[in-house]
């Protein structure tokens, strides 16, 4: 990916979206997944060459709005956060560097069964 196609991505979707990117696991299951580090090209030279936005995944609605920064969505360090299962499911497959983002953008709620009632 070009430079200036991500950080296109990053000023209109960042708030949303983010890659199936992540720091690697250290002593526990949940290290370095809230390190954004790792989506800043100038930090991570081999960020760009790793990007596939050609692949896709979409969740349902953000479960917290705190902390929101670019490409945050996806790479919670809160305690309660299950983001590191998707690191474990992606990690050493094709779908690593993939687009990530919700469907429906900027409504949290963590019990997606009740996101759900509000549009019956």
């Amino acid at each position: 990916m070009k430079l200036d196609t991500f950080l296109e991505i990053k000023n209109n979707h960042g708030d949303c979206g983010s890659w199936a990117i992540w720091g690697e696991e250290e002593e526990t299951p949940k290290s370095n997944i809230g390190d954004l580090s790792i989506l800043d090209p100038t930090l991570n030279t081999k960020l760009l060459a790793q990007l596939k936005p050609e692949i896709v995944f979409v969740g349902l609605n953000f479960s917290t709005m705190e902390n929101v920064e670019s490409f945050s969505n996806f790479h919670s360090s809160s305690s309660t956060a299950q983001d590191y299962k998707i690191r474990y499911a992606l990690k050493d497959t094709k779908f690593w560097g993939s687009y990530m983002t919700d469907i429906i953008k900027n409504f949290p709620e963590k019990h997606s069964n009740l996101m759900l009632e509000i549009y019956k």
